[in-house]
């Protein structure tokens, strides 16, 4: 799409995110079962983990990895955002593969599957993530070149693919906090709003918050506003993602979008995962 010569549209993006995230899927699983792992259950293979048919995890795999790409995708509204949250959790990932997983006595310890290929992927997840260090110190805004949907995908489809190989999901949660609420709750709205829309019910944003639009039939007036159902009238409230609405409703810089949302996920990562480690 960066080199097309026109949009592809939605719906052809998101079809080849699904695309290449279950190819990705049949790669990882070889098309067998696969263990997975959760914090507060405990299965009956080695290390507590469950084996999920592939009839099961082939979709749920397919639907995290499409998650991903996406999450990032949305996060790439900020110079530098995308890239550096997503270098956050990859080094995240890399070193809890490395050192927890992929190490056999501190995975018996904590009471959780040794992958035995865990240090292979880590190492692979550091390079990476070298890489798109280098990408972030080069590229410090103003922004010399553009990451564009190829760059940010291939990040989420890289970090979706870690959390797979750990076989827990909950783990995104905990290293991509910040990168999941930025993108996922515009993703959540944005299906609720056309649900919404197909079953007959006015959606259009208000149009006092848009000065010139080009096309005022698209928006609502104040008294349309009015009529909507009072859970739409309180999302228009928020703009997503969430570092538009820090940028236009709270007035903060690009800079200090990214340097804030950097300092909650460096904080946020860590507890999640020892809480994680700990209720299990």
């Amino acid at each position: 799409d960066d080199a097309s010569r026109g949009s592809w549209g939605e719906c052809k993006k998101g079809l080849w995110d699904a695309g290449i995230c279950l190819a990705a899927v049949l790669i990882l699983s070889g098309g067998g079962a696969m263990e997975v792992w959760l914090p507060l259950l405990k299965g009956s293979q080695p290390g507590g983990a469950f084996l999920l048919p592939f009839w099961l995890y082939l979709p749920l795999a397919t639907a995290l990895l499409w998650l991903s790409i996406n999450v990032v995708n949305c996060s790439d509204g900020v110079d530098a955002l995308a890239g550096s949250l997503t270098l956050l959790a990859l080094f995240g990932m890399g070193a809890f593969l490395y050192g927890v997983l992929g190490h056999v006595n501190i995975a018996n310890y904590l009471l959780i599957p040794h992958e035995p290929e865990g240090a292979y992927y880590a190492i692979l997840i550091f390079t990476a993530a070298g890489t798109l260090a280098g990408y972030i110190w080069h590229n410090a805004g103003p922004s010399a070149v553009m990451m564009g949907d190829a760059g940010s995908r291939f990040l989420g489809l890289l970090l979706g693919v870690a959390v797979l190989v750990s076989g827990n999901p909950f783990l995104y949660l905990a290293v991509a906090t910040i990168l999941f609420v930025n993108g996922g709750v515009g993703l959540v709205k944005l299906v609720f709003f056309r649900l919404l829309r197909k079953c007959g019910y006015d959606v259009r944003p208000p149009l006092r918050n848009i000065p010139n639009p080009i096309h005022p039939e698209r928006f609502a007036s104040d008294e349309e506003a009015a009529r909507q159902l009072p859970l739409v009238r309180l999302l228009h409230r928020f703009r997503c993602p969430m570092h538009d609405h820090c940028r236009k409703n709270l007035s903060w810089s690009d800079t200090q979008v990214v340097i804030r949302f950097m300092l909650l996920q460096a904080i946020l990562m860590p507890l999640l995962l020892l809480i994680i480690l700990k209720l299990r």
